[in-house]
């Protein structure tokens, strides 16, 4: 008898507001959005010890981690719905938690560090008696 394994998508359906957009979490892609995102939240970081904030250069950083995330002009489609660089940002943030926790998911939640865990603990077990 064959066994019948399903792939599942690497990409992740999402809605923000009326907008579709889907993310790529397969392995390349997800070391590229960690990268340009850190890169990101250090640009940030910086940016707030500074005296004045300078939305265009907020916008540009955003964009750039947007396009990693959802797409080419996907920052200017969300931006032109909220019109606030602290919304933008609200949303990235919840986007890269998500990808995250759906990596963890995909992983842990399907089995594959369970199944681990399940044998290691079987072999203690084994091995005790």
């Amino acid at each position: 008898m064959a066994i019948k394994i399903n792939l599942e998508s690497t990409v992740i359906p999402v809605e923000i507001g009326d907008l579709k957009f889907g993310i790529d979490i397969n392995d390349d892609q997800y070391e590229a959005i960690a990268k340009t995102y850190d890169s990101f939240i250090d640009e940030m970081e910086s940016l707030s010890k500074a005296e004045t904030v300078d939305v265009s250069l907020i916008k540009e950083k955003q964009r750039d981690v947007y396009k990693e995330l959802l797409g080419e002009g996907a920052f200017e489609a969300i931006y032109a719905k909220s019109s606030s660089v602290a919304t933008t940002s609200s949303i990235l943030i919840a986007l890269v938690a998500y990808v995250e926790q759906e990596l963890v998911r995909r992983l842990d939640g399907e089995g594959l560090l369970k199944a681990s865990k399940k044998t290691a603990v079987k072999q203690k077990v084994t091995k005790k008696k």
